[in-house]
Formats: structure tokens, sequence, C-alpha cells
């Protein structure tokens, strides 16, 4: 919505209250039924109903007519999306790996940090000297997450082309990979029981 006046978009709030709805009782009655989780069930199903309302409304108007796919669905929309998701992927991951030896609030507090660090880590490089050796030994575990924020072309009215898309891409596929890998062999080395 652009201002106050500005007409609510009923077919997008119906079908995503349905997608909502449905899933509740799809997770309601997996859990009373056959012992689901409650939680991950939840999840699924709104994944399910949530991506089917997400089309639904990509071919349904305002007026509640009929339209092209292309006349709501914006690349640069989408392209922003997937990036920010990107970024979120890889976090996850530093997660994950910290999670096989650290406890739940460290983890969480650690992540922020990673967060914030891979935020600004270019201008942090910039201190020390992009080609330095503490640069590279000291900053190079830390994902360049503000490749991933798309917040400033936007702003700056700069689109974003799938080349740009399909490079963060691939990096966040590698690093994600590396710190799963790294995940993996810290947990192989752990103790438990």
């Amino acid at each position: 919505m652009q201002t106050v006046s500005t007409p609510f978009d009923m077919p997008v709030i119906i079908f995503v209250g349905l997608a909502v709805g449905i899933s509740l009782i799809i997770a309601m009655a997996a859990n009373y039924f056959y012992h689901w989780v409650f939680t991950s069930t939840f999840i699924y199903s709104l994944l399910i109903t949530g991506s089917l309302a997400f089309f639904l409304t990509l071919f349904v108007s305002k007026k509640w007519e009929f339209q092209s796919i292309t006349t709501d669905f914006e690349a640069q929309t989408f392209y922003a999306i997937m990036m920010i998701f990107q970024s979120i992927i890889i976090i996850t991951a530093f997660a994950i790996m910290l999670s096989t030896r650290l406890k739940q609030v460290t983890t969480i507090i650690c992540c922020f940090i990673y967060l914030a660090l891979g935020s600004v880590i270019n201008n942090t490089a910039a201190l020390f000297g992009a080609d330095s050796f503490l640069t590279h030994t000291l900053l190079s575990p830390f994902a360049r997450l503000n490749f991933f924020w798309p917040g400033d072309a936007i702003v700056q009215d700069i689109h974003l082309n799938f080349g740009y898309v399909l490079q963060i891409s691939l990096y966040a596929l590698t690093f994600t990979g590396a710190l799963l890998a790294t995940s993996i062999g810290l947990f192989q080395t752990k103790d438990v029981g």
C-alpha cells in the first residue's frame, strides 16, 4: 500500500488467510490423528499452500478479474528476495556450524556478530588495505553479506540483472557448502552421549 487511502488487495488477503487456515487445519489434524509434530507440519503445509496462494494472486487482480501473470510480477522484486534469502541461508549454515560446539544463546549472539561483520566487511577491509595479509587472514571466514543487500540498488533505481544474481547465488552456494563441510568436520570429532 502506497498510502492509507489505497484500497486493500482483497484477493491477497483472502488467499493468504485461506493458506494459513488450511495449513493450521492440516497441522492440527496430523498432530491429533498421526501424532506428527505440529510446528514442522504447519511449516511444510504452509510452504505448499502459501506458494499456491502466491501464484493465485498473480493471476487475480484487485477487482477479482483474471490478469496476466506479468502484471504484478516484477523481476527486480524477485531478484531482491532471492538475494536476501541467500544471505539468510549463509547465516543459517553459520549457525549450524556453531551449534556443533556452542550453546543456543552463544550461537545466536555469534550469528548477530557475524551478520554485523558480514554487512560491513568491505569497509573493514578498506581500513587494513584490501590486499593485505591481515585482511585475507582475519576477514576471509566472513561472508560479504553486503553483496546480498539490494536496498542500495533499489533506492538508486539501479536494475539488478540476472548475471549479478547468478554470481551471488554461486558465491552463496560455495560459502554455504564450505560452512556445512566445516560443520560436518566439527561434529565428527564431538563426543556425543
